[in-house]
């Protein structure tokens, strides 16, 4: 019997059924044996078999002509590549012949793919070929593994790996334009076309988009880039495909032409494993992992100082002491353990760093030496007081008591000499001699090679002295290697970053993280597609999400304090708003200890409002079923996760809701299908005294006029009714179309929960 997931209802998998276009069956052979063979713990090997369905089940089926264009979101070096491998094997069991894999923009990224590939895809089963695509792949070698991979008497899934860099005026000669050309003259070209074939982007935030798109969305004339020309190149010539793209920031692929097709028109989330430690746990507010390197450190790279930098020795010594003590404290086997120093860009200054690095390195050998030598001495007691500083830096993490210096020179003594260096840039590349089953002290030293997609283990200790750049978003949190799944060292663990890298980028991403999947994964919930997603994004105002030019939607910036719901339902959506006037009910009656605030001397019913704190919780619950209309969603994500990220914050926290006018109604005008304003304005403030006297809508909010004695710090939701006029018509009256209720809702948001950028 063959298991098939479909929208069945019965699925023990927790799917969206509904946004499923076809049910892959789970119970082939490559899936099941990708799944024995790759050596993960039971929890990431259920989430794998739960979550790749998902994704393949929302593509193009197999069987019929159609594009799909998926994105996958990850976290930094969370497991990506085990996601999309399986995603192949599971394609290869349905029918999906050929699997082709854009690798990144480096040979270091693209080698490891492949070796992954070899060793977890394939292990030399003969129902897989796999084609390692350079750009000087000759066309009978490329010809003679599609007649193979394709043959009727012993058919197999072909997986070509492949670099996106792509230079211009390249067409036939090299990357994925080299590709669509050998495909377009092959003999199978025909029967190619029609093959189901499933195309993963890696890092698909990078080279693949169009960075003429803002010159083009501004109305310029301009050339697309050639790497993106020449994806579409390959995507134009299956007629029968899957397209997902895998990505940790996915900033630039929200913000791609929503009609363009690599805009993608699913997306799902990768959540991480057991042991995965993320920027909520490197950068919590005054946490002892980040250390700082001074200014004077930074410029001592600028400078090309022959002299290592003070930082750097002590972040050296912190590694092989804290490697020692994790030998000496541990079960006394060595771990095989690395550190990361990424001076700059530069290639220079990677060679400068080396030098500093060996010249610390024999330097610590030499004292390690003198203290097993001499352990009285005064040189040995020096280095003692120097050691004792990595201890007391470890202790804010990790167990140290007991431990003298004097105990640690031995195990220095291994792990100094267990110690390898590497220099990793495009000039020398990652090979095959790096060995992570080897109890080495693993010190790589580099720059943009390995910012993105190099998978480091073991690293417990990063030196970055490298600026912020353009403060791009996407680009400083693919540069976190330290990311990962770090948990069993995690006490371990430091990094060292200049103040303005950390205070103004690093600490503030937790939070731009945390935003944006809470905002998508709501919207998957909702069962829409990602072209009906709102792009709204929770932003500090200083960090830019990416490369503009590559963004064909524009973002404004808002910081207002006050939000309101403008958009009136139509007549199809009257159901809708009537369901909102029941939530509304609902909340209200779900409230037991109403209160009245500012009151007027005639207490005109008009002008009066109530309040009442209500639980963030109870808050989520009711945003979540209410229904925003047309360009309002906007407010839903916001508000959505203001009250979630603060409930996260404390679960038993409150907001201040009013119910403006429960006892009375005002009136507001309504233009081509939005309200004019939502909020009352003031009147004869100037006058308290006088019988109109009114502060305002907004003076109902905490800490307002309206209601002086509640804290500004919390978030103030207030519930409208109004009486709405279109053309003297109202709309909400007995027999027009909203008479059974249209709520809408203001907000009002403390200064510190003001940071969204939305699509202007």
């Amino acid at each position: 019997m063959v298991e098939t997931l479909v929208e069945d209802g019965n699925n023990p998998y927790d799917v969206h059924h509904e946004l499923w276009k076809w049910g892959p069956k789970v119970d082939g052979p490559n899936f099941a044996r990708f799944l024995e063979a790759a050596n993960l713990p039971e929890p990431a090997i259920e989430g794998l078999r739960r979550f790749t369905p998902k994704v393949l089940g929302q593509s193009s089926p197999p069987e019929i002509d159609g594009i799909s264009t998926g994105l996958v979101i990850g976290k930094v070096q969370s497991g990506k590549t085990n996601s999309f491998l399986a995603l192949s094997a599971l394609a290869s069991d349905n029918g999906y012949r050929m699997v082709i894999v854009l690798s990144g923009t480096k040979n270091i990224l693209k080698d490891q793919t492949y070796r992954q590939v070899v060793s977890k895809l394939s292990r030399g089963d003969r129902s897989w070929m796999v084609f390692n695509f350079e750009p000087g792949t000759g066309e009978l070698d490329f010809e003679n593994a599609l007649r193979t991979a394709f043959s009727p008497f012993a058919p197999r899934t072909l997986v070509v790996t492949i670099l996106k860099r792509t230079r211009d005026n390249s067409d036939a000669s090299e990357g994925i334009d080299r590709l669509a050309t050998l495909l377009e003259r092959s003999d199978l070209r025909e029967k190619l076309a029609h093959q189901p074939t499933l195309i993963i982007d890696d890092e698909a935030d990078e080279a693949s988009l169009d960075n003429s798109a803002k010159a083009r969305s501004s109305g310029k004339e301009a050339e697309p880039t050639p790497t993106f020309k020449a994806i579409l190149r390959l995507k134009e010539f299956f007629c029968r495909q899957a397209f997902v793209q895998y990505t940790a920031t996915p900033q630039a692929n929200l913000l791609a032409e929503l009609t363009e097709q690599l805009s993608p028109d699913y997306c799902e989330l990768l959540p991480p494993g057991d042991g995965y430690c993320g920027a909520a746990d490197f950068f919590p507010e005054n946490g002892p992992y980040w250390q700082e390197i001074p200014q004077s450190d930074v410029d001592a790279v600028a400078d090309r100082s022959s002299e290592p930098p003070e930082s750097l020795v002590e972040a050296m010594r912190y590694f092989f002491v804290s490697a020692a003590l994790e030998e000496m404290t541990g079960d006394g086997t060595p771990k095989s353990r690395s550190m990361l120093v990424h001076p700059e860009r530069q290639m220079p200054s990677h060679n400068l760093a080396e030098a500093w690095v060996q010249k610390v390195r024999s330097r610590l050998r030499e004292y390690v030496t003198a203290a097993l030598d001499r352990p009285d001495s005064h040189l040995a007691h020096e280095f003692y007081a120097e050691v004792a500083q990595s201890l007391q830096t470890l202790s804010t993490t990790t167990l140290v008591e007991g431990v003298r210096p004097q105990d640690l020179m031995l195990p220095l003594h291994h792990r100094l000499g267990d110690a390898k260096v590497r220099v990793i840039n495009s000039k020398n590349q990652f090979g095959e001699d790096v060995d992570w089953n080897e109890p080495c002290c693993w010190i790589f030293v580099g720059g943009d090679v390995l910012q993105r997609g190099f998978a480091f283990q073991g690293l417990t200790t990063t030196w970055m002295a490298r600026g912020p750049g353009t403060g791009q978003v996407d680009v400083l949190m693919q540069r976190g290697r330290f990311f990962g799944y770090r948990k069993p060292f995690f006490k371990y663990c430091r990094i060292w970053l200049p103040r303005v890298v950390h205070d103004d980028y690093y600490a503030l991403f937790a939070e731009h993280e945390a935003a944006l999947w809470r905002a998508v994964q709501a919207h998957i919930d909702s069962g829409k597609p990602m072209t009906e997603w709102p792009r709204v994004f929770r932003i500090d105002p200083g960090l830019r999400l990416c490369r503009r030019t590559s963004q064909w939607i524009r973002l404004k910036t808002t910081t207002n304090e006050w939000l309101a719901q403008r958009v009136v339902p139509s007549v199809d959506q009257a159901a809708d708003a009537a369901a909102n006037a029941k939530l509304v009910q609902d909340l209200r009656e779900s409230v037991a200890n109403w209160q009245e605030g500012w009151v007027p001397s005639d207490r005109n019913a008009v002008r009066m409002h109530r309040f009442a704190y209500v639980q963030l919780k109870r808050l989520e619950d009711f945003l979540t079923n209410y229904r925003f209309f047309g360009q309002d969603d906007v407010l839903d994500v916001i508000l959505l996760d203001v009250v979630a990220s603060l409930a996260e914050q404390n679960d038993q926290a409150c907001a201040v809701v009013v119910d403006m006018r429960p006892d009375g109604r005002n009136r507001r005008a309504v233009t081509k299908g939005e309200v004019n304003q939502l909020f009352q304005g003031a009147n004869k403030l100037e006058d308290p005294a006088a019988r109109a006297h009114y502060p305002g809508d907004r003076a109902f909010r905490a800490g307002g006029d309206g209601l002086p004695h509640l804290s500004d710090n919390l978030l103030t939701i207030q519930l409208h009714e109004p009486n709405l006029d279109q053309n003297g018509k109202f709309l909400t009256d007995l027999g027009g179309y909203l008479s059974k209720g249209c709520p809408l809702l203001g907000a009002w948001l403390p200064e510190d929960l003001r940071n969204y950028r939305r699509q202007s």
